[in-house]
């Protein structure tokens, strides 16, 4: 009753003008039909969700796929500081785990090495295209640490 304590005062000012037994049928007819049209829908949410979740799917491998080759193409032009930058990122990634949030772990270690984070990834070319900046930026990463691991297997000597 005490939620309902206000509209009863408001409705004591207009009662004349108001009918109140057409009102209350019309809110409660309101809501039920609400409620049909969410049943109805409910079917059509469930496809939607599935739709957008495979198309989800889709675009995160595509950057993250576009994102190592990217990564691979343009680490040939780094220089050894670059890569260990890169790696630091790589270990922390690895560190944080699956929920790693990339952009924060690049941006606090491009902020530790006082290192421009474009400069570093994309010095030579307009920043890419892509959908999911995380997938993109893993996959960057995985192409770079995959190349950085042959040339350093070869700097130490083992072929």
């Amino acid at each position: 009753m005490d939620l309902l304590w206000p509209i009863y005062n408001q409705i004591q000012g207009a009662k004349e003008d108001l009918n109140i037994s057409a009102a209350c049928a019309e809110a409660l007819e309101m809501t039920v039909r609400k409620k049909e049209s969410k049943t109805k829908n409910g079917d059509e949410m469930d496809k939607l969700l599935e739709r957008l979740r495979v198309e989800m799917e889709q675009t995160q491998k595509a950057d993250k796929e576009n994102g190592f080759s990217h990564g691979q193409k343009r680490a040939y032009k780094f220089r050894y500081a670059d890569f260990k930058a890169i790696e630091r990122i790589a270990e922390m990634v690895k560190r944080y785990g699956k929920g790693a949030n990339i952009q924060e772990i690049v941006d606090s270690v491009m902020k530790d090495l006082k290192c421009d984070f474009m400069q570093l990834f994309w010095a030579d070319d307009s920043e890419p295209g892509f959908t999911d900046r995380q997938a993109y930026s893993e996959g960057y990463i995985e192409g770079v640490m995959d190349l950085w691991a042959e040339a350093s297997r070869k700097l130490k000597g083992k072929s």
